[in-house]
């Protein structure tokens, strides 16, 4: 089954693309030199996997999967060698962890919703897997194993900081609280994370950057710029909090018959010793036939950014017998390795602006880790590893209800990726995508009228419709100032303003325009001002084309001044500013 997951989810990333966040994603990534100010630092990581993929965005999406992929599979193989030891054999421990790292799947879903161009969130995600298996390598007493793990601890805690530096400080503390808690911290051993990261610290920098004061001047000023911007800003209260989870009465019962299920294939060996061995043997086909129920009910009643909770529910229900087990008897070495497992979820979601459950439903693959781990006192009964596989297919099974309502409901986008069968270039010749009809059309009009007017790559656009980045790698147009010029949100004339008074007056002459004067979150032509341009006197409009998403007409324009008047007249407003 996991080999099917592997093919299926390979193939459908090569279909449909979200011009909104996608195409901030890609704008970043293709061309992370370009910007000064940033509080992550993904497309900076991304980038080498962008080029290996030469730019194709089909094959950077694969590339990333497989990389993810191998990360879950290794932290499974790596919590599976140490909580069961020699008690399963290599094939069991190679079909349980290969099955449960098709799990981090989730972390490619938003809401519900499809969204597979890697990212801040995915970077983050990628830093908790490298982090975790480091940590469970480091906890024995071997010196060369554990001084490897500890190196692996420093890598990955860098790795989430350059995704997301909120979930990295809560990765920081929840990793020392383990360690304390589980009888692992050694001082002696606690400096080789913390060099490691430093050492990758200054490595970026260079690379980056050329040093460390350049590179903390671009946190700091993307700090800045995020300030500006007052997307649902609250202080550190509104980072510090758990969101409401709300669901229907139908949805809390399917939730605990999931859990029940996963408690009866697991944990009720006594009553199953009762049972004829008919019974007992068709046990599993039940459970399985009970699962993919539930996933079926998922799929068409239960919303998007709930069905990653079934997955829980069925974790729930192995994880949470094996943990009061463990407080009942005594065995509580066992516990902050299970707390940290279930933590870990909160430590990604931590700093988002959206829901926190949004980003916990995507990590989901934790708590699985968590009951696995949990399973060790039911290690010496009967048709235990059978057991073990059989927990991993009842999560394959309900996952595959989430990806096919991913598939079905892909982020931002109208029809389901199944329909999405024109190939259209996207970023370059050749560089294909399988998109939507409409899709197609908007793509291709733009990119036509794009060149019969003179247009070439690399040439500077800037996004005045405020939420279409990724018509503008379509294109193949560099973004200026920011990847993304994002409108809507209460500082977004000011943020775009201050983006681009890092650009270059040449380069902000001859930049294009994308207009979309009926759009929602639309940037005022007055930006314009800021190097002394008019949307009215200084450009040609050269064509439009309709959004393929939105339905809401968009603008081409054509800087038409004198260059050498017009880099004066960007210059002289600068002074003025002064």
């Amino acid at each position: 089954m996991t080999a099917l997951f592997i093919v299926w989810v390979a193939l459908y990333v090569r279909h449909g693309v979200d011009y909104t966040d996608e195409g901030f994603y890609l704008n970043w990534i293709s061309n992370p030199f370009l910007y000064s100010a940033s509080i992550s630092q993904f497309g900076f990581f991304y980038h080498p996997l962008y080029l290996l993929a030469d730019g194709n965005i089909g094959t950077l999406r694969q590339l990333n999967f497989l990389f993810t992929l191998l990360l879950g599979g290794a932290a499974a193989w790596t919590l599976l060698g140490k909580a069961f030891a020699e008690k399963i054999d290599v094939a069991t421990k190679l079909v349980v962890a290969s099955g449960l790292a098709c799990l981090t799947l989730l972390s490619a879903v938003f809401a519900g919703m499809w969204i597979p161009t890697p990212s801040y969130n995915a970077l983050a995600f990628q830093g908790l897997l490298i982090t975790l298996t480091g940590l469970l390598m480091a906890a024995p007493r071997q010196e060369r194993a554990s001084a490897l793990g500890y190196v692996i601890v420093g890598l990955g805690g860098w790795v989430a900081f350059l995704g997301k530096p909120t979930s990295a400080a809560a990765l920081a503390v929840l990793v020392v609280l383990y360690l304390v808690f589980s009888g692992h911290f050694r001082w002696q051993a606690a400096w080789i994370p913390a060099a490691t990261a430093a050492a990758a610290a200054l490595v970026t920098a260079l690379v980056t950057d050329g040093g460390v004061l350049p590179f903390i001047h671009r946190n700091t000023e993307g700090l800045r710029l995020a300030g500006l911007l007052d997307a649902n800003a609250g202080g550190i209260g509104k980072i510090f909090r758990m969101d409401g989870l709300s669901m229907d009465l139908a949805t809390a019962l399917a939730l605990l018959l999931g859990a029940a299920l996963s408690f009866a294939s697991l944990w009720a060996t006594k009553p199953l010793e009762a049972l004829p061995r008919t019974g007992r043997a068709a046990l599993p086909v039940v459970a399985l036939v009970g699962v993919a129920g539930l996933g079926y009910f998922a799929l068409s009643k239960i919303q998007g950014e709930n069905r990653a909770l079934v997955l829980f529910a069925l974790a729930a229900g192995a994880l949470l017998p094996g943990f009061f087990s463990a407080l009942r008897s005594g065995a509580r070495q066992t516990l902050p390795l299970c707390v940290l497992l279930a933590a870990l979820p909160y430590a990604y979601a931590f700093g988002s602006s959206n829901s926190y459950w949004v980003s916990i439903n995507g990590a989901v693959f934790f708590v699985a880790l968590a009951a696995a781990w949990s399973l060790r006192p039911l290690v010496s009964t009967p048709h235990f590893p059978q057991k073990l596989v059989l927990y991993t297919l009842l999560l394959q099974v309900a996952l595959a209800g989430v990806v096919q309502g991913a598939f079905l409901f892909p982020y931002r986008q109208l029809q389901p990726l199944y329909s999405s069968a024109e190939r259209v270039d996207f970023g370059g010749p050749g560089k294909t995508l399988l998109l939507s009809l409409a899709d197609n059309e908007y793509v291709t009009s733009f990119n036509r009228l794009a060149r019969d007017h003179g247009f070439s790559a690399g040439t500077p656009m800037l996004d005045l419709s405020g939420n279409s980045p990724g018509i503008l790698f379509a294109l193949q147009a560099t973004s200026i100032g920011v990847p993304w010029s994002l409108g809507g949100y209460p500082g977004s004339q000011g943020y775009v303003q201050e983006a681009l008074k890092k650009v270059p007056c040449d380069q902000l002459v001859s930049a294009w325009l994308v207009s979309e004067p009926k759009g929602i979150g639309t940037l005022s032509p007055e930006i314009l001002n800021g190097f002394g341009a008019d949307l009215e006197r200084d450009y040609q409009v050269v064509g439009s084309s309709v959004h393929a998403v939105r339905k809401t007409v968009q603008w081409l324009h054509r800087p038409q001044r004198d260059s050498v008047q017009a880099v004066k007249a960007c210059e002289s407003n600068r002074k003025r500013e002064q």
